[in-house]
């Protein structure tokens, strides 16, 4: 049913939802792969609450945010779709007893109330119920910016960069860059004996310009940055005969090794390179899937439901709930992850020693083994390029009221600052253990 009316947008319930242009409202059951006619006219009714019509730009409806709604719960897993259906009925039914009408529902409420009862969610003094309303937007958010229209209508190109061949960038940084795996050339131990003597000619060597980038990418240290592996046929990860994919199992598989690592993340990749370096034989194992480049989509919502455990739903358990996005795939973490990679606190390293007799393992200890993994994963300060001018803002804040900020730390190397990192890296320049890590790990 498309309803259009001069002065106001109608509700398929009848009630006044205030726009002046068309909406595709609920229509048969038939129409959804999920949700029925009562399910899509709750998430439509929350849909025009959360993200309201205006003279700014498009709304819930434009976005058609019940059909790409519809559309990720068909995708992912019954418990979790389950889960989310029901978190829209409670939103529904949970009016009543807000309102204090025993037939009360949020569909037949006028937009004043709507709103003011979704505010009684997002400002809830228990976090439980700001939780579960931060979940409910989300929905509408990953809807809202997941759609053609939307990106059209702010003038967003999502398929530029994804269009963009990363290859040429990636072996021109490569190129550019030390492997800290192989041992020094005597060229290279001299040069570096003239650069201790003489610093200050050094810093002309440092900084460096990449042709045919959108961007210049400088080096602001002089520790070396790792050799990400170039891609090769347009893949982050070329196939291996190390390397075996579902596509490759027919069968059971029966294999004998030294040590299985479970999990091929920066914990699990780190693991088995140090273990292969011991001269031992060692199979990594994964739940997920190779992701490669040209699987990467722009829409979070296709990695959720194909990558991530729980389609993104997973939560610690506990007095506490907190989300944590775990992707499932090779690399792990990395792959979909910001990149942004923090040591354990000074503070939590004593704790540990003093509360629970847990010994060397302090700061001092951890050190060099933090830095040989920083170094190998190619962890370095985000370039002032990328920052952009809301860092430098935040910076002077800082320093105006006297707290102090540093600049976090990435593994990363040619980052452009594209902003879909949950998505997957679409210039490869995020050092995800598939791309660091995994590859050494199949050549040793």
């Amino acid at each position: 049913m498309r309803v259009r009316r001069r002065g106001g947008r109608v509700d398929p319930d009848g009630a006044d939802c205030g726009s002046l242009h068309s909406v595709t409202g609920p229509m048969a059951t038939a129409q959804y792969k999920v949700f029925t006619a009562t399910e899509a006219r709750i998430v439509v009714a929350i849909g025009r609450t959360i993200l309201p019509s205006s003279a700014k730009g498009l709304d819930s409806d434009d976005a058609r945010a019940v059909e790409y709604i519809d559309g990720f719960l068909s995708r992912i897993e019954p418990f979790e779709r389950t889960q989310l259906r029901g978190m829209f009925m409670l939103f529904e039914l949970g009016y009543a007893a807000w309102a204090k009408e025993l037939q009360g529902r949020f569909t037949k409420a006028t937009p004043k109330k709507r709103t003011a009862y979704l505010d009684s969610w997002q400002y809830h003094r228990s976090y439980g119920r700001r939780m579960l309303f931060q979940a409910l937007r989300s929905m509408y958010v990953m809807a809202y910016f997941g759609s053609d229209e939307v990106a059209r209508d702010l003038g967003v190109t999502h398929g530029e960069l994804r269009d963009r061949d990363p290859i040429p960038l990636l072996k021109q940084l490569a190129s550019l860059a030390v492997d800290l795996d192989r041992a020094p050339t005597q060229a290279e131990v001299d040069a570096d004996a003239a650069a201790a003597a003489a610093p200050g000619e050094a810093a002309d060597n440092v900084e460096m310009d990449v042709e045919e980038s959108p961007s210049t990418a400088t080096v602001t240290e002089m520790r070396p940055l790792p050799t990400p592996l170039p891609p090769s046929q347009g893949h982050y990860l070329f196939s291996h005969e190390s390397l075996f994919e579902f596509g490759d199992y027919g069968s059971d598989i029966v294999d004998t090794c030294d040590v299985v690592v479970v999990g091929s993340g920066p914990g699990g990749a780190i693991a088995a390179r140090k273990l292969i370096q011991q001269g031992l034989d060692v199979v990594v194992v994964e739940a997920g899937p190779v992701v490669r480049r040209e699987e990467f989509a722009r829409d979070i919502g296709h990695s959720l439901s194909n990558y991530y455990w729980d389609s993104g739903l997973r939560t610690t358990r506990g007095n506490v709930v907190i989300p944590t996005m775990q992707p499932r795939c090779l690399g792990g973490g990395s792959v979909y992850n910001s990149a942004i990679c923090m040591r354990a606190a000074d503070y939590a390293l004593e704790r540990w020693s003093w509360e629970n007799g847990v010994h060397g393992l302090g700061k001092d200890d951890l050190a060099p083994h933090f830095d040989e993994v920083e170094d190998f994963m190619g962890v370095r300060p985000v370039q002032a390029d990328v920052q952009g001018a809301r860092n430098e803002l935040f910076r002077q804040a800082c320093q105006s009221v006297g707290i102090s900020c540093e600049t976090i730390r990435r593994n990363e190397i040619g980052c452009r600052g594209s902003g879909r990192c949950n998505a997957g890296c679409p210039n490869g320049a995020k050092l995800s253990t598939d791309l660091r890590g995994i590859p050494e790990i199949l050549e040793a």
